[in-house]
């Protein structure tokens, strides 16, 4: 039995090796998109053509952790500028702040049921029945091949999203009576991402907020 054995090493050692190559498989699952690290810039037009809002966000370990910027620019004659919004996720918390402010909020992401925090790759059959949502075929955009996601929910929203590796790279929804457009405006796979971007800042105090 020892050739045997010797197989089943031989074997155990390749499918590990194997599977060490394959880790970003592995690892997609767990995180949230399916690319290890990325900078997404995304403009959203305003209900009522208000405005827009342009955020910037960077990920790494497939989106484990992200610090996004948002800067709003609001289309009334007279209205205040909008500060710029922070925002660093680290693994179940997303902790947010306005720039120039002391004080900031601390959530954690299982209360937050936003289109940005829906994992569209994990949700079972079940799940996309409750929430209302069907992937209907692919389209392209921005030179890639986007799964199209279809919603129909009162509370989430109603209208079409074209994600790739589960980045929403375009939607255009109808929540609440208001229709509200994103598109991705670029994106950069893979960048060298300081790792200071996503340190929390200590100099803040933040509060944590809890949606239950």
């Amino acid at each position: 039995n020892t050739s045997m054995d010797s197989v089943t090493v031989k074997d155990k050692t390749e499918n590990a090796v194997e599977k060490d190559e394959n880790k970003s498989a592995s690892v997609v699952s767990q995180g949230r998109y399916g690319i290890k690290s990325a900078r997404v810039v995304t403009s959203t037009t305003l209900p009522n053509n208000m405005g827009k809002s342009v955020a910037t966000m960077y990920f790494d370990n497939y989106g484990e952790t992200s610090f996004t910027e948002t800067v709003t620019v609001i289309n009334m004659k007279g209205a205040p500028a909008s500060p710029k919004k922070f925002s660093i996720k680290q693994g179940a918390f997303i902790y947010s702040w306005d720039e120039g402010k002391k004080t900031g909020t601390k959530m954690n992401l299982a209360n937050l049921k936003d289109l940005n925090n829906i994992n569209f790759e994990k949700l079972g059959e079940e799940m996309l029945k409750e929430m209302k949502i069907s992937k209907g075929g692919y389209e392209d955009f921005l030179g890639k091949n986007c799964e199209v996601v279809e919603m129909n929910s009162e509370n989430l929203g109603k209208g079409k999203i074209l994600t790739w590796k589960n980045i929403p790279m375009r939607s255009d929804m109808v929540t609440m009576g208001m229709q509200v457009r994103s598109e991705v405006t670029e994106l950069e796979e893979n960048p060298v991402i300081e790792s200071s971007k996503f340190i929390v800042p200590a100099d803040i105090e933040f509060k944590e907020m809890n949606l239950n």
